[in-house]
């Protein structure tokens, strides 16, 4: 049910503000907490560490050649 409602804008999270110096994907809409709200955000955090999990990798990989 979550699934079916969810429009293609509801998945675009809010502009990137980097001014507090970590990855922040908006506040929360004047509605609460969507359920589509919920997933992009989620969704971006989950993005953001595996990003961070394969730079480790690369590291770790670079650093077993040598």
């Amino acid at each position: 049910m979550t699934f079916d409602n969810i429009q293609d804008s509801q998945l675009l999270p809010a502009p990137i503000d980097l001014s507090r110096g970590v990855l922040c994907w908006g506040e929360v809409p004047e509605e609460g907490r969507t359920a589509a709200w919920v997933l992009v955000h989620d969704l971006c955090h989950i993005a953001y560490t595996l990003g961070q999990l394969d730079r480790i990798n690369r590291l770790w990989e670079t650093r077993s050649k040598a």
